[in-house]
């Protein structure tokens, strides 16, 4: 399954909800959105790109890889 449309748009209304609640709610609303996101496949897109860099399988330069 492709989670990457849902796990964008979770993202964005993370960014919007912590940016425009009040500064005491702003812990509370992060988690919430945080977890949201998480549980909408952002943990399985974390868990598939930590497997393939793992791996070895991954394109391009990391910066903090030893050479």
């Amino acid at each position: 399954m492709d989670y990457g449309a849902t796990v964008i748009s979770k993202e964005g209304e993370l960014l919007v909800q912590s940016e425009t609640c009040k500064p005491e709610n702003f812990d509370s609303v992060w988690d919430e959105y945080v977890n949201a996101l998480l549980a909408s496949g952002g943990q399985k897109i974390i868990d598939e790109q930590r497997e393939v860099y793992q791996e070895g399988a991954y394109r391009g330069f990391y910066p903090m890889a030893e050479k």
